[in-house]
Order: structure tokens, then C-alpha cells, then sequence
């Protein structure tokens, strides 16, 4: 019964795992919806592909610690830099919002494949399994990764909590949002990084593509 599956460490973390990252992806990717921005967590997941790369190397090769330990952080970077950089372009030239992020997702993506077929046949230590991050499996999570997830859940929604009204003028009322003194470009990034940080957490436990569902079936 239900009791006999909740006394099995496995399906606890489990459930709690990927609890916490619906709850946290599903409200940042309301805001992404209605924003009519929801390829941006396709960027998202997929940018993340270069973060586990990058910054496996960088911790392993240069730092010489356990890469593994700094995914998560690579990660939230490079799909960060890539959701600004798609809105730093379709500000700033010609190019639509749609067509900057897919320059972005292909910019990102392929570069990180680039870099995970690098580590795969070098010899590097721990780079066993490093691939199979992308696509989650929510059965190998940890109780360290309950901790991230949770702690990273919790942060991206405290910032939902404590913008609320400034984050739901500017979805709704951009015009109305400058009259009340809020600035857009400060809300922009801060809702676009939010959201960045509620998808990327949750890519270990389910993988890249049904983390876009997490983030936009909610909405």
C-alpha cells in the first residue's frame, strides 16, 4: 500500500523531489506563458547542456575537485546567459524574440554537445555517466540533491513571493508598470533568471524535454 512505499527511501525522494521541482517550475512557467515566452524553457533546458559540460572541465581539469559536485551551477549559469543574450538580441536588432532564442538554444546545445563528446573520450576522472545527466532519472536522486533542489525551489519562489505585485503589473499591464515607477528592465532579467534557476533544478530527476512540460503544462 501507500505506507509500504513511502517506508522505501527511494520513492520518498522521489516524491519529494520531483514535487518540489513542479511546484517551483510550474509557477515560474505560468509567468513564461503569459509572457508568451514559453520556447524559453526549452532554452533553459537545453542551454544547460554546455553548463554540465563547461563546468565539469573547468572543476575537474582546473579546480580538481569532484565535477559533479558543480553541475548544478554550471547549469543555472550558462542558461541564464543564454536567456539574456536571446533577449539582448531581439532588442537590439532586427532578429524576433523567437528567432533569437532559437539562435541561442542551437548556440548553447551544440556547443555543449561539442563539450560532453570531449569529456566522454577523454580521461578525465568521474566522467563516467556525465551524458546520461541530460535525460533524469529521478530513481539515482540523493538526498544532496533533495537539498539543491530544495533550496533553489524555495529561493525562486521567496522572489515570486516578494515581487508578486511588481511581477504580476508587468505580465499583465507593461504600460501601467512604468506609471508606477517599476522598471522592466530590472523585472525582465529577474523573472527570466528565476525561471531559469526553477527549470535547471529539476533536470537530474526528469531530463531535459519533460522539464519543459513541468514548466508550461501548469499554465
Amino acid at each position: 500500500g501507500l505506507g509500504q512505499m513511502l517506508s522505501s527511501y527511494t520513492f520518498r525522494t522521489m516524491l519529494m523531489g520531483t514535487a518540489a521541482v513542479g511546484a517551483a517550475s510550474g509557477a515560474l512557467g505560468s509567468f513564461l506563458y503569459l509572457h508568451k515566452q514559453s520556447l524559453v524553457s526549452d532554452i533553459i533546458g537545453h542551454a544547460a547542456t554546455l553548463g554540465v559540460a563547461g563546468s565539469f572541465i573547468v572543476a575537474t581539469a582546473v579546480l580538481s575537485v569532484d565535477g559533479r559536485s558543480m553541475l548544478a551551477i554550471g547549469s543555472i549559469i550558462a542558461s541564464t546567459c543564454a536567456v539574456l543574450l536571446a533577449n539582448w538580441i531581439a532588442r537590439h536588432s532586427r532578429v524576433g524574440m523567437d528567432a533569437a532564442m532559437t539562435i541561442c538554444l542551437a548556440l548553447f546545445y551544440g556547443s555543449g554537445m561539442v563539450l560532453l563528446r570531449i569529456i566522454v573520450h577523454s580521461s578525465l576522472p568521474n566522467r563516467g555517466g556525465i551524458s546520461h545527466y541530460m535525460f533524469g532519472n529521478a530513481s539515482t536522486l540523493t538526498s544532496a540533491d533533495l537539498a539543491t533542489i530544495g533550496g533553489f525551489g524555495t529561493a525562486a519562489l521567496l522572489v515570486v513571493l516578494l515581487a508578486w505585485k511588481e511581477l504580476k503589473v508587468f505580465t499583465f499591464d507593461p504600460t501601467l508598470c512604468r506609471t508606477m515607477g517599476f522598471s522592466p528592465s530590472v523585472l525582465s532579467p529577474l523573472l527570466l533568471g528565476t525561471a531559469t534557476v526553477a527549470v535547471v533544478i529539476g533536470i537530474k530527476a526528469v531530463g531535459l524535454i519533460l522539464m519543459i512540460a513541468f514548466a508550461i503544462m501548469p499554465a
